[in-house]
């Protein structure tokens, strides 16, 4: 039977971050040219890094969610939730029975509503 040591787990930790932070990066750059013109590549990295902590705080860890999540943080600006007229998202991103998924799709359909009003 194969088994990993702490050691060997943190190395692929490690890549497997470095993976996301690249396919994370590119997204960004390609989604949102005109929010980020002015950010450098490391504070881009900055950014995706602090997002990622910052959907950890709401159970939010898969790829995609924190993808979605940091996309929020880019368009809307850092603690989006906390923000006037957004703090509809903050029971959102609390709820214990939603999936992560879930979350990120109420809060974009709800968005969604909201710009076609």
């Amino acid at each position: 039977m194969l088994s990993i040591r702490k050691e060997q787990k943190k190395i692929l930790d490690v890549a497997m971050l470095e993976v996301f932070m690249d396919k994370a990066h590119r997204h960004l750059t390609e989604n949102f040219e005109k929010n980020l013109k002015d950010k450098t590549d490391l504070e881009i990295k900055g950014i995706i890094l602090q997002g990622i902590e910052h959907a950890k705080l709401y159970d939010i860890t898969d790829e995609q969610s924190v993808i979605l999540f940091i996309d929020l943080t880019v368009a809307i600006g850092p603690d989006f939730e906390d923000r006037k007229g957004n703090e509809w998202m903050l029971p959102i991103l609390k709820k214990k029975g939603l999936s992560q998924t879930e979350k990120m799709e109420f809060i974009y359909t709800a968005l969604e509503d909201r710009s076609a009003e």
